[in-house]
């Protein structure tokens, strides 16, 4: 239901933007308010954030008169007899992180994408072949590295991530070859999906 009326919003949102643009109002004076079920790591909210900032830039609005509220939880509450609400119950709360790996013809990215038993290295041969089948890959633990403005180093520990998706692979003399990839940071069985670490520069 939430995606709906998010869907809904957006467009109403779009309506909104043009009408101020038909008004004359100065487009600095604009600010705007997103909720996401996500966040831009999490293809769905990705897309909707994505689409909502190039929207906003063709307006000649920037995205620091954006406010984003991210990992927004689908609830749904429970009523009283007369229409009084006496609890609210988490029913949705994802957490996915999409990427691109772009060592296409590293073993390991290889068999991230295809499953470890789908990936086969003979270093005699200096060959690597690789079954795309339809089976789920296993779980497996997730570490993401990254350096910040500023300096700072930051790490993202997913100890249950989940393969849930696998993006359409491009072939172009202009661009790399990659593998974007959605992973569901699952429950790691003591109600945490991920944990972040940060180490501030000296």
């Amino acid at each position: 239901m939430k995606k709906i009326l998010s869907v809904l919003l957006a467009l109403c949102m779009m309506l909104s933007l043009t009408a101020f643009a038909s008004a004359e109002v100065a487009a600095a004076d604009i600010k705007i308010g997103m909720i996401c079920i996500g966040d831009e790591n999490e293809g769905y909210s990705a897309n909707h954030i994505n689409g909502l900032v190039k929207a906003c830039e063709e307006l000649g609005i920037s995205k620091d008169q954006i406010t984003f509220k991210y990992n927004t939880p689908e609830t749904e509450d429970t009523y009283a007899w007369g229409g009084t609400p006496v609890d609210k119950t988490v029913t949705e709360k994802p957490d996915e992180w999409t990427f691109t790996l772009i060592e296409s013809i590293n073993p390991n990215v290889l068999k991230t994408v295809y499953g470890d038993t789908n990936v086969t290295v003979d270093d005699a041969k200096k060959t690597i072949s690789v079954k795309a089948t339809s089976g789920l890959a296993e779980s497996a633990v997730y570490v993401i590295d990254m350096q910040l403005k500023g300096g700072a180093l930051k790490r993202v520990v997913i100890p249950n991530g989940a393969l849930g998706e696998v993006g359409e692979i491009v072939y172009k003399d202009d661009e790399p070859i990659g593998y974007e990839i959605t992973v569901a940071a699952m429950d790691d069985g003591s109600g945490t999906t991920h944990y972040e670490y940060i180490q501030l520069p000296a």
